[in-house]
């Protein structure tokens, strides 16, 4: 699910002087299927803007790890407390090169369904979606995707609740399928 090929994402000395920041696929039961949430970032002068993202941020001083930092920013960005959510792992750390973030996706579940209060500034809506929306092949589609002003990529994607899932998220969820494909 990468955009395109960069051999900087590979590049260790940059992953070393990267941004640290964590997310979290906080996995949760809804109408007899497991769901997640996904957040719309809003516009803004960034090489993220307007994206679909998981739920997460920047590492903080005051966090004592990675799984710290999903959790942190999840109840920051969506108002599920860290309390309700029960970590069982990570995927594979992503470097982010036009963003220089080396990004840790951490895996979490509730056994309630959840009520999400997005907050104001950094949230413009969350998404709701099930694993069997992820999981069906059909969901997965390329287009022309435009990242800035006058830059445009053609670029794999998932099609999650009729939004458009591409870049870093895709290639985290595409890493997720592989893990529970089995299961």
């Amino acid at each position: 699910m990468a955009p395109f090929h960069n051999d900087s994402r590979f590049n260790h000395k940059l992953r070393e002087s990267a941004r640290k920041g964590s997310v979290l696929i906080l996995l949760f039961p809804n109408a007899g299927e497991i769901h997640f949430p996904l957040i719309q970032r809003p516009q803004y002068d960034g090489v993220h803007s307007g994206q679909m993202a998981l739920p997460g941020g920047k590492f903080e001083a005051e966090d004592k790890n990675i799984f710290e930092t999903a959790l942190r920013e999840t109840d920051e960005e969506i108002g599920v407390n860290p309390g309700k959510i029960t970590v069982i792992g990570a995927l594979s750390d992503l470097y982010i090169p036009v963003s220089n973030f080396l990004i840790s996706p951490v895996i979490g579940y509730s056994t309630q369904k959840l009520k999400f209060i997005p907050d104001r500034i950094e949230v413009v809506e969350v998404v709701e979606t099930s694993i069997e929306q992820l999981i069906d092949s059909t969901n997965v589609l390329e287009k022309t995707i435009h990242v800035q002003q006058q830059v445009k990529i053609r670029a794999p994607y998932f099609n999650l609740s009729n939004r458009t899932v591409w870049g870093a998220t895709a290639m985290i969820l595409s890493e997720f399928i592989e893990t529970i494909k089995d299961l």
